[in-house]
């Protein structure tokens, strides 16, 4: 068994090392799984039961700034290099990063999809 896992993650790194080498990142824009992506989905998956969860969730949404300035240059990078994102997908992926920027869309907040989580906290930690 171990054996086979090991072959199974030797694939699997050898595999991402590949998509590193060839820059995919560089050009990583679509519907699904992208790092905006990923980004709200720790917001999702984050328990939110206590002032304490809340803290927590106040200390990573004041890196999602950074984070995105840091994948806005990479994409920035890449088109430098010629290398583009799919037509099809990245235009999917434009409205859904402008639905959730608060542009589109109904939001309880008058803001953004961040903005709506964000309310949902306790008032002690707003300013955060």
């Amino acid at each position: 068994a171990e054996r086979r896992c090991g072959r199974l993650l030797r694939e699997r790194l050898t595999a991402q090392l590949a998509v590193h080498e060839a820059e995919e990142g560089l050009r990583a824009v679509g519907n699904l799984d992208t790092m905006p992506h990923q980004i709200r989905e720790i917001f999702t998956v984050s328990p939110m039961e206590t002032e304490a969860d809340w803290a927590a969730i106040a200390e990573r949404l004041r890196a999602v700034p950074k984070a995105f300035e840091g994948y806005r240059a990479s994409l920035e990078l890449g088109l430098e290099r010629k290398l583009f994102g799919p037509p099809r997908p990245t235009a999917t992926f434009i409205g859904q990063l402008t639905e959730w920027a608060g542009e589109t869309g109904d939001h309880p907040s008058g803001g953004g999809w961040f903005d709506d989580f964000a309310a949902a906290g306790p008032g002690a930690l707003r300013s955060d």
